[in-house]
């Protein structure tokens, strides 16, 4: 064992996951299984969603909704860490997120929907639409991504949560379990 000087780094392997490296493809990964299992949801269950909130189907929903937001802040943040995404686009993902998040939790502990929520929900969407456009144009434009994941990051984000009653959550589910396993430590790239 050689005794390691202030200021120096210690090299690892390649191939050996660091804490912070397997935090960032953990969030990917879930949020990608989160998303999918919402397009599982959606196209099980005939029609739109409602807030009856009488069976556990309608907490599942909410579960993997509330799954899905908070998990997509997190692998934005991993993206943007990373280097795939631009910090404009983890803050309007992240602000866009965080209002609809807030207003998918306290319509699960009240059991009903807030009349309110088209305040956070019309903004929130709109912000993170907008930041996943700008992440998939930047990391098309930087070239980190192949295009068809680019446009996963598009379509997918832009849609996921507007048209998700026909199951579009599956794209960007798609999408981040792509990035999570593309964040995983190997000698040579995944793009």
């Amino acid at each position: 064992m050689t005794a390691r000087t202030p200021g120096t780094r210690v090299e690892r392997h390649p191939r050996i996951e660091t804490g912070a490296q397997r935090a960032r493809r953990v969030a990917a990964l879930t949020t990608g299984v989160a998303a999918v299992a919402m397009a599982i949801y959606q196209v099980v269950t005939p029609g739109g969603p409602t807030a009856t909130y009488e069976s556990w189907s309608d907490f599942l929903r909410e579960f993997l909704l509330l799954t899905y937001l908070t998990g997509s802040i997190a692998a934005m943040w991993a993206v943007w860490r990373t280097g795939l995404a631009p910090r404009s686009a983890f803050l309007l993902v992240t602000v866009g997120y965080a209002l609809l998040t807030v207003g998918v939790a306290i319509g699960l502990l009240l059991r009903e929907d807030p009349e309110w929520f088209f305040v956070l929900g019309g903004p929130g969407l709109l912000l993170s639409g907008v930041g996943f456009l700008v992440f998939g144009v930047t990391a098309r434009r930087r070239n980190p991504l192949p295009l068809w994941a680019a446009l996963l990051a598009v379509v997918g984000g832009f849609f996921a949560l507007l048209l998700a009653e026909v199951g579009t959550t599956v794209l960007i589910g798609s999408f981040w379990l792509y990035v999570g396993t593309a964040l995983r430590p190997s000698g040579e790239g995944t793009t």
